[in-house]
């Protein structure tokens, strides 16, 4: 029972904060014409089923959005590099939720990157503020990084089995090589 009201909370509260972000971002206009879609997609029959299931990859959602959303508020005034590392922050967040979060922290010092050498072009600042991103981001996926590498000497595990041969390989590539043994 405790585990169902967590979720419901979970998934109230990220409505609510999406809600937020979104006004603030779009503005209240913005969010009259984006905002019932935004309502009607998190109260709808199929998120609350697939909740149950998807209970991981909505929470992720979650930080990915929020990683953006900082990265467009860092847009809005870019003389607050703070913005990127919260960014970093959110994106290694969702990247320790799951790894293929990863993508938040790449589009963020992204942006923050070719946004700097278009508009100032200074390389050197560009970096910094790519880096900011990517120091945040490190903050956070760091300590999963190494506790994986520590119990598996692979610091993705199970991913790149191949760069970081593991202690725990894959049961699925074990039992494959013994069933092409046999035959």
């Amino acid at each position: 029972f405790g585990f169902s009201v967590a979720k419901i909370v979970s998934l109230l509260l990220a409505t609510t904060v999406l809600v937020s972000v979104s006004v603030r971002l779009l503005g209240t206009d913005g969010f009259a014409a984006g905002g019932p879609w935004l309502l009607a997609f998190f109260t709808g029959t199929l998120v609350w089923w697939q909740f149950a299931w998807g209970f991981v990859d909505i929470l992720q959602a979650f930080f990915y959005f929020g990683c953006l959303a900082a990265v467009r508020l860092w847009m809005a005034n870019r003389g607050r590099n703070g913005w990127l590392f919260a960014a970093g922050l959110l994106g290694g967040t969702a990247t320790a939720i799951k790894l293929n979060g990863a993508g938040s922290i790449a589009i963020a010092a992204f942006i923050a990157f070719f946004l700097t050498v278009w508009r100032d072009r200074d390389v050197a600042r560009a970096m910094r503020n790519a880096g900011a991103a990517a120091a945040g981001a490190a903050v956070v996926i760091g300590p999963y990084l190494l506790r994986s590498w520590w119990y598996t000497r692979n610091p993705v595990f199970p991913l790149a089995n191949r760069i970081f041969p593991s202690l725990m390989r894959s049961e699925e590539r074990r039992v494959g090589k013994e069933c092409r043994s046999r035959w």
